[in-house]
This record gives C-alpha cells, structure tokens and sequence, in this order.
C-alpha cells in the first residue's frame, strides 16, 4: 500500500503504510454516490448492502485475524450517518480526491460532475496486494468471497 493518509468518519488521520499495513486487511471500495443514475454494481443499494456483510462477517474476519476497511469518496458526514445507521463497527475512510485510485490505478467512473469509485476490494498482507477482487457484482456476497479465497489459500 502507498504512503496515503486518509481520515475516519471521525476525521481522525490513518495513515494506511503504516498504522493498518501489517498483517492481513482486507479494503472493500464503494462509490458512496446516491444518485439515481448510480445503479447495478455501483448503486447505493449495494453499498449497504456490502457494509452490512462486512458487518455480519466480522467474527469470521477477526477469527483469521484480517483487519477490514471500508474506502470511498463519500463526505465524512455521509460515511458517519452511513456507519450508525448501519451499526458498523469497522473503519470507513474516506479518500475525496481519490489519491488511492490515482496511487494504484484503481477503476473510476463520472458521475454528475465527481469521480467515484468503482466497487473492488483488495486483500493485502504486509502492505502487499494479494489479491483484487474485481469486478465485485454483488456487495453482499462479496466479504464471503474473500474469506473463501483465503480458505483455499491457506491464508
């Protein structure tokens, strides 16, 4: 992962080279846009849909001992209405200028004047990208993907 600092919904700073790199984190992406236009993969439904599966899924994840984040352009504001709404209880950083899709080459599109981002996740280790997990079709399916690749992957 690159030097990039982005903040919480509580705009406190992470700094992702350093204060989340080591060990296994698995960083879902989402548009975060509301807009009608925004639909299928990148619509608002999925991303609800996918912060409610990391959720849920969450056990699972601190049981291999897999940090989870979730990464989107939307406003701190909207990120923290999205987090309470939703009894999130892990990480949601936001990345306004979306320096981590310009860092990485990860997929965008335009929308009513913005950039957003495309829905993936990556699973890194070490501040390695092991896996990507691209196109991510179906937000709530998604966090029993990854764990099925880490299963067969000995991870």
């Amino acid at each position: 992962m690159p030097p990039v600092r982005l903040k919480t919904v509580d705009g406190e700073p992470v700094d992702l080279e350093h204060d989340v790199a080591i060990g296994w984190v698995v960083s879902y992406f989402y548009p975060g846009t509301s807009a009608p236009a925004a639909a299928g993969p990148d619509g608002p439904a999925q991303d609800a849909a996918q912060h409610r599966a990391y959720r849920d899924r969450q056990d699972a994840f601190s049981a291999r001992d897999v940090r989870t984040l979730g990464i989107s352009s939307q406003s701190p504001t909207t990120q923290l209405k999205t987090a309470l709404a939703g009894q999130i209880t892990h990480p949601l950083l936001n990345d306004p200028e979306l320096v981590l899709a310009d860092e990485l080459g990860l997929p965008t599109f335009e929308l009513g004047g913005r950039r957003w981002y495309r829905r993936l996740t990556l699973l890194t280790r070490d501040r390695r990208i092991e896996r990507v997990f691209y196109p991510v079709a179906s937000g709530d399916r998604n966090p029993s993907q990854v764990l099925a690749w880490m299963q067969l992957n000995g991870a």
